[in-house]
């Protein structure tokens, strides 16, 4: 998929895309305009780009190794060019977070912070899963700041939620790459755990995720109930995939939980906002 994607591949578009897309489905709910919705996507696009292209250029001799089809040492890009695409990625996000409210800036930069924190160290000492759990809680924050509706509703619960999916989605991403990270002398959590434990941990925590999420879930609108259902239903056809042993059902299985964790924290906000 990278090598189709070309240079398009070193800022992650997909969850680049995803957590964007969910920013402006967050600020619609919230009652914001459209205008506003965009503004905010757009912001995040920006600074999920830039932490996508900063990973790249920081573990581009590692790649070389055990990821040779990655954009930089596939030669698509070079690593100067993605240290522009990085920085200019950044200015973008943190121009229009800007535009949106000093509160909404200053989310925008604490997550953007901890994923370079993620990328230049926290990974590599195998406390990357750190900066998923905390950086996931922000996202919410950031979109209802950013629709100047100050905190989102229930954010005990929600930071909670936000954690736990931190670490699930952490140890799914993890396994995609595990035998790859093992041969680079990689230190992440899935490395350290085995896959074998590493998996159960994943399974266990998606678990978690949903069971709170679901006790927790209020009274709603059959548009909430109903992504709540596809929430549940992404994370467990993830779930499965991420168990199987073919790297590429674990790449799929990343991706389709990803996708479940923002369907629920579309579902689980709209319903805590009636």
């Amino acid at each position: 998929m990278s090598a189709r994607l070309g240079a398009v591949a070193v800022g992650h578009p997909f969850p680049s895309l995803l957590v964007a897309l969910a920013v402006g489905g967050l600020v619609l709910i919230e009652g914001g305009d459209g205008a506003r919705a965009l503004l905010l996507t757009l912001g995040m696009v920006g600074f999920q780009v830039s932490i996508g292209a900063t990973n790249d250029v920081v573990d581009r001799d590692r790649d070389a190794i055990a990821k040779p089809w990655k954009p930089l040492p596939a030669g698509r890009v070079s690593a100067s060019a993605a240290r522009w695409i990085a920085l200019g990625a950044y200015a973008m996000g943190a121009a229009l977070s800007a535009f949106a409210g000093l509160v909404p800036l200053g989310v925008g930069l604490a997550g953007h912070g901890l994923g370079l924190a993620y990328d230049l160290r926290l990974k590599r000492a195998g406390w990357g899963w750190l900066a998923f759990a905390l950086a996931l809680p922000l996202v919410p924050i950031y979109a209802w700041t950013g629709a100047g509706a100050g905190l989102p509703p229930r954010l005990g619960a929600l930071t909670v939620l936000g954690a736990l999916a931190g670490l699930q989605l952490a140890l799914a991403n993890e396994l995609v790459d595990l035998e790859a990270d093992a041969v680079a002398s990689g230190r992440g959590l899935a490395v350290r755990l085995g896959r074998r434990r590493a998996t159960t941990t994943m399974v266990l925590t998606a678990a978690a995720v949903l069971s709170v999420a679901v006790l927790t879930f209020s009274d709603a609108a059959s548009a909430a109930s109903s992504a709540m259902v596809a929430a549940i239903g992404a994370t467990a056809v993830g779930v499965a995939a991420s168990t199987r042993g073919a790297p590429r059902w674990r790449w799929l299985g990343w991706q389709a939980q990803a996708l479940g964790v923002a369907l629920l924290a579309l579902a689980w906000i709209s319903a805590a906002r009636v």
